[in-house]
């Protein structure tokens, strides 16, 4: 009884899509120098008005760092004054291929299926930058490096560890959450805008 309630009130937060009010991003910045790794916090949290467009605010820490919005199977990014951009399009079938918006590389879709994460299944992604290295977009999650950013870069160490909704799991890399045990669940809590590295230090 207590599954299917805790099921249910995950279905009304989220029903399959990203922009949602309280979605929250938990991400390890892990670059190979152990004393500049940390985790940081990403959230919407708001609504804004950009040229009549509505738009929910996403939020590092307390810093504001742009708006998504979401149209069927599209999600649209605006990143503090800059211009809108497509950031992710799940309507996008194996063998498509499109032009990086921030880049001059062509993305490709690779593969497409269905996953369940924690009992909702969620179209899955895979896509091969100019024939190279992949990422993954998970349709209500976005990307596995953080939901603001779809695109490989060097020196890009961001991983997504957990993502919640008001408090319901809806993602989380298990490996990834091991690795950061040591950071205690006061300091990975909800509107601590902190950021701790890999030793627990604020």
């Amino acid at each position: 009884m207590l599954s299917l309630l805790s099921l249910t009130t995950y279905a009304q937060n989220d029903n399959g899509q990203l922009v949602v009010e309280g979605k929250t991003w938990t991400i390890f910045h892990y670059p190979l120098s152990k004393e500049y790794q940390y985790t940081y916090r990403m959230q919407l949290k708001g609504d804004t008005t950009i040229n009549e467009i509505t738009y929910k605010k996403l939020y590092k820490g307390n810093t504001y760092t742009g708006a998504l919005r979401e149209e069927g199977e599209k999600v649209y990014y605006r990143e503090n004054n800059c211009n809108e951009v497509c950031l992710y399009d799940f309507g996008l079938n194996v063998g498509d291929s499109f032009l990086d918006s921030r880049s001059s590389g062509n993305w490709t879709v690779i593969s497409k299926e269905n996953k369940e994460y924690f009992g909702q299944e969620r179209t899955t992604l895979v896509l091969s930058y100019n024939n190279e290295s992949g990422i993954t977009w998970i349709r209500g999650i976005g990307s596995l490096s953080s939901p603001d950013c779809n695109i490989v870069q060097a020196g890009n160490y961001d991983n997504l560890v957990i993502s919640t909704v008001n408090n319901d799991t809806i993602y989380k890399d298990p490996t990834m959450y091991n690795i950061i045990t040591n950071i205690t669940q006061t300091q990975m809590s909800e509107g601590n805008a902190a950021m701790y590295d890999i030793s627990g230090r604020k």
